[in-house]
C-alpha cells in the first residue's frame, strides 16, 4: 500500500506546512480556558492525512508504519506538531480545546516515538511504569503558552482538569496493551462520542479487565489515572467499569471488592507488513498492584 505514497504524501505535507499559523499565544494565558465563545475550529487535515495515510489497520486498531515514517525526508510530524502548538486556543469551547489537548498529546507521542523508537519492539522502559515515568513522557517536548511541556505534563496539569474520566482513553500510549489511535483527528463536535466509544472498546478487550472471584485484575493503564481520574478509590473505578462493560463483565464486575495490576503488552503499536510486502519493520511487562 505504500508503493506510491511518498511522492503524494510529501507533496501534501509541503501545503500543509505552508499554510499560516495562528498568532503565538502569549505566556500568561491559562492551558485551559473557562472562556465560551464560540470561534472557528481548528483544522486537523493533516492529522487526518497521517492517520489515513501511514496508519494500516491490524490488530483490530489503526497502527502507524514508523519505519516508513522515519524513511521520509523532513520531520513532517515534528513541524506539524510545532505549528499547532502556536494556535491560540483561548475563547474555544471546552469541548473543542480538549480536542486540541488530545491530538496535540498524541502527536507529540508519535513523533516522540519516530525519534526515540527506533529499532525498539518494547516501549517499557521508554513509556515506563505507573509509578516511574519513562523518558519518552517526561522529557519536555513541545512550548505551549510559553511552557516547555512534557507528555506527562500535559496530561496531569492539562487533560485532567476537563474532569472526564473517559480522556484516559483517548491518550495515545504507543503500546499494543493501551488504547489505540482513532481513525481521525478528535473533533469537539464529537470529542466525547470518540472517548466514550473508545471507552467501551477498551474496557471490553480481551486481557484488559478480568474478573476472578471478587478480584478484579486490570492493566496498569488504570494506575497511571487512578488518582486524577477515580479519585484513588477501587470503588469508584468499578463503578466507571461497570458503566462501560458489556452485559457478561459487568455482571462480573457486581462481585469486585479488590483491585490488582494484571501484565501490560508494551510492544510498540506499530504496523507489520506481511512478508511478501516491501516494507517491514518492528513484551510484556507489569504495573504495579492497588490499594484494597
Amino acid at each position: 500500500m505504500f508503493k506510491y505514497l511518498t511522492f503524494t504524501f510529501a507533496a501534501s505535507v509541503a501545503f500543509a506546512l505552508a499554510m499560516p499559523a495562528s498568532a503565538q499565544t502569549d505566556s500568561s494565558q491559562a492551558l485551559v480556558t473557562n472562556v465560551s465563545v464560540q470561534t472557528s475550529p481548528i483544522d486537523y487535515a493533516f492529522y487526518d492525512q497521517v492517520l489515513n495515510k501511514l496508519a494500516v489497520k491490524q490488530g483490530g486498531r489503526p497502527r502507524l508504519a514508523y519505519d516508513f515514517i522515519r524513511d521520509q525526508n523532513g520531520d513532517f510530524i515534528g513541524n506539524y506538531v510545532s505549528r499547532l502548538a502556536r494556535q491560540n486556543i483561548e475563547g474555544l469551547p471546552k469541548t473543542d480545546q480538549l480536542a486540541y489537548w488530545l491530538n496535540l498529546q498524541n502527536l507529540v507521542a508519535i513523533d516522540a516515538i519516530v525519534k526515540e523508537g527506533k529499532g525498539k519492539r518494547s516501549l517499557k522502559k521508554l513509556r515506563g511504569t505507573p509509578l516511574m515515568p519513562g523518558k519518552l513522557w517526561t522529557k519536555p517536548r513541545v512550548v505551549i503558552a510559553g511552557q516547555n511541556m512534557s507528555l506527562q505534563d500535559i496530561e496531569t496539569k492539562v487533560l485532567t482538569e476537563f474532569e472526564n474520566p473517559n480522556v484516559i482513553y483517548g491518550i495515545y500510549q504507543g503500546v499494543r496493551g493501551g488504547p489505540g489511535l482513532t481513525s481521525k483527528a478528535y473533533q469537539g463536535a464529537t470529542v466525547n462520542e470518540m472517548l466514550l466509544k473508545n471507552a467501551k472498546q477498551y474496557i471490553n478487550a480481551k486481557g484488559v479487565v478480568s474478573v476472578k472471584n471478587d478480584l478484579v485484575k486490570v492493566t496498569p493503564i488504570f494506575l497511571w489515572y487512578q488518582d486524577a481520574a477515580f479519585a484513588g478509590q477501587d470503588m469508584v473505578l468499578n463503578e466507571h467499569l461497570k458503566s462501560h462493560a458489556y452485559p457478561r463483565l459487568k455482571k462480573a464486575l457486581n462481585r469486585g471488592r479488590s483491585f490488582a495490576a494484571a501484565s501490560l503488552n508494551y510492544r510498540l503499536d506499530e504496523y507489520k507488513a506481511p512478508k511478501q510486502e516491501t516494507y517491514s519493520s518492528g513484551s510484556r511487562g507489569g504495573g504495579g498492584g492497588y490499594g484494597s
